[in-house]
């Protein structure tokens, strides 16, 4: 039959066999993720949209209107003050709570990863074997990392429509007792219980220290920051973030880079490196090459950002850390100058006539640091490596 979608400005005419084919082609017409739409349907008697049950049948020529329910996230505003300390701050203290909140909708329509299934597995299915214990693990394994991939904890009615679908794309499968699907459905919560078990996220890591602390056991202080130097470390992605808004985001960024540094949207620049420093550092893990960083993620190369991503990777404030040491570099320099050797004549010369062409605050503290060697007198090898 063929159906009229619509989607913001485009409407498109499509080919489709069933509503149970209508999910597939609005995400390949418009490469739009099903968790992030709903659909309406004309409805002539009324003169109006009204919400489509998916997948009840569809009629010939029926206009479908596609709403997109993706996050509101406003890029275009203008921005006439930016307390750099107040942004960063808040990126990188993000309450671990408000981004378990940020997840992806629960697929409008069911699809089995059929594609997944062994030859084994599929073959016995499409002939209506009884499935030995091996393929029915198999099977519920493979429903279970389906529904993992939306939630970690799906509720029962959600672990139903799973077991509904597979009872309808192998009917032989459906039980006589009940809705048939009940023993489906308690294989399938187990298994994400296991699944569970072995999850380091962060959201199971919460729910389990609220599991002890409701039955009075004190749970250890969950660290949620990364060790010190730990450059390999890569965070869990935040919920809701996939590879086809990962690439939203790194479009816009790349459009950002050409701008001029003082017309950068900061705010907006900041939030975006935040929202895809996980993707990034598994890119980085994975030996990718500077030119594609700097294709990628131009904006990780400026100073800015390279401070907020070693803040992110190290859980230190690099800037502060400076200050500490120019601090102790300017001391160091004093001290130098107030040195009476003979083995130091030569480099102290040197010294005053630098400090004497230069009130460059930086260079002073760059030559407190080069100094230190001489006044612990150490050979240079022991404080830089090559």
């Amino acid at each position: 039959m063929k159906v009229l979608i619509q989607y913001k400005t485009s409407s498109k005419v499509r080919e489709i066999a069933d509503g149970q084919q209508l999910i597939d082609v609005i995400e390949s017409t418009f490469e739009i993720s099903r968790n992030y739409f709903s659909l309406q349907k004309y409805d002539a008697d009324f003169n109006e949209y009204v919400d489509y049950e998916y997948p009840s049948s569809l009629e010939e020529k029926t206009k479908i209107r596609v709403v997109d329910s993706s996050p509101n996230i406003d890029y275009n505003y203008t921005v006439e003050h930016i307390d750099e300390t107040a942004v960063s701050s808040h990126l990188e203290d993000i309450n671990p709570e408000v981004i378990l909140n940020l997840k992806p909708q629960w697929p409008l329509g069911i699809k089995l990863p059929i594609e997944d299934f062994s030859r084994q597995l599929l073959e016995a299915l499409e002939k209506e074997k009884n499935l030995t214990w091996v393929q029915s693990s198999e099977l519920v394994s493979h429903l279970a990392n389906y529904a993992y991939k939306y939630k970690k904890y799906p509720n029962k009615q959600e672990r139903l429509q799973i077991c509904e679908e597979l009872v309808n794309r192998f009917p032989y499968l459906k039980s006589e007792i009940g809705l048939g699907v009940g023993g489906w459905e308690i294989k399938l919560l187990n298994k994400l219980k296991k699944i569970r078990q072995s999850d380091p996220s962060l959201e199971t890591e919460l729910n389990r220290m609220k599991r002890k602390a409701s039955s009075g056991i004190v749970p250890k202080r969950m660290k949620l920051n990364p060790e010190k130097g730990e450059v390999n470390w890569a965070p869990d992605h935040i919920e809701g973030e996939d590879e086809l808004s990962q690439t939203t985001h790194r479009q816009i960024m790349i459009e950002e880079s050409k701008k001029s540094i003082s017309f950068q949207n900061k705010i907006k620049t900041k939030s975006l490196m935040a929202l895809t420093f996980s993707f990034r550092r598994n890119s980085i893990n994975n030996n990718s090459t500077i030119q594609y960083l700097k294709e990628q993620y131009p904006l990780f190369f400026q100073e800015e950002e390279q401070y907020d991503e070693l803040q992110r990777l190290t859980a230190v404030d690099i800037k502060e850390s400076f200050k500490e040491v120019k601090a102790y570099s300017f001391q160091l320099l004093e001290l130098f100058r107030e040195k009476n050797s003979d083995s130091l004549k030569d480099i102290k010369i040197k010294i005053e006539a630098i400090l004497q062409s230069s009130e460059d605050e930086n260079m002073k503290s760059s030559l407190g640091l080069y100094l230190l060697p001489y006044l612990l007198k150490e050979p240079v090898e022991c404080f830089v490596e090559e």
